[in-house]
């Protein structure tokens, strides 16, 4: 209500008509992120759930040998989760819920092309892209010898992987439903450079990959 300040929320399920509680809690958030790792070095983040941020969820930045494992990351006004370093690994995340992109890879050097062997292994990414809508993929990338692998990425309204590098491995992945919400786009999403090179892209699988929304 503009002129009493007054928000008021209607729950998707309705109010139950007997006065009991909700059955799952109604959360308003103003952190800006939940978990920042900075130049954190030998870490090993495992076996928690994460969520409800204005921002990122799980922010890590210039890390080296860090482990996220076997966590819930969701609901985030940007991006859940953004691994920047080296020799770190993503594993078995469940991602759900973000405002812009699931995961994000940054590492390596285009120039002399060392390698940042960041990994994303075993993830589940879904309903990303909720508030921007065109690239903000389920898993981003702009590195220098990653990998993506037995990951799952569904519901993606444009592209599914997207981004930038070199000497990038994307194996045993699936994708599905993506693109629904775009067109001249892809699942898959790269390119501008002739710098990108040796990049490998084998035994993936895609489906449903269409503009299914009404565009125009």
């Amino acid at each position: 209500d503009g002129r009493s300040g007054e928000l008021w929320f209607y729950p998707p399920g309705g109010v139950p008509a007997d006065g009991a509680p909700l059955p799952a809690a109604a959360v308003v958030t103003v952190q800006q992120t939940v978990l920042s790792l900075d130049g954190a070095n030998f870490t090993t983040i495992a076996n928690l759930e994460f969520g409800d941020s204005q921002g990122e969820v799980i922010v890590a930045t210039g890390v080296a040998n860090v482990t996220l494992a076997n966590l819930t990351v969701r609901n985030a006004l940007g991006s859940c989760v953004h691994l920047d370093g080296a020799n770190s690994t993503a594993r078995d995340l469940n991602v759900s819920g973000c405002g812009s992109s699931g995961i994000g890879l940054t590492g390596g050097s285009v120039t002399t092309l060392e390698p940042a062997n960041l990994e994303v292994v075993g993830a589940h990414v879904t309903n990303c892209s909720r508030w921007k809508r065109t690239y903000a993929p389920g898993v981003g990338f702009d590195c220098v010898g990653c990998r993506v692998a037995n990951t799952t990425i569904t519901h993606s309204p444009h592209a599914a992987l997207q981004g930038g590098g070199s000497l990038n491995v994307f194996e045993h992945n699936l994708v599905s439903h993506a693109v629904y919400g775009s067109i001249d786009a892809g699942a898959f999403y790269v390119g501008r450079s002739w710098a990108m090179r040796g990049n490998v892209v084998r035994f993936n699988r895609f489906e449903h990959v269409r503009p299914t929304e009404r565009l125009a």
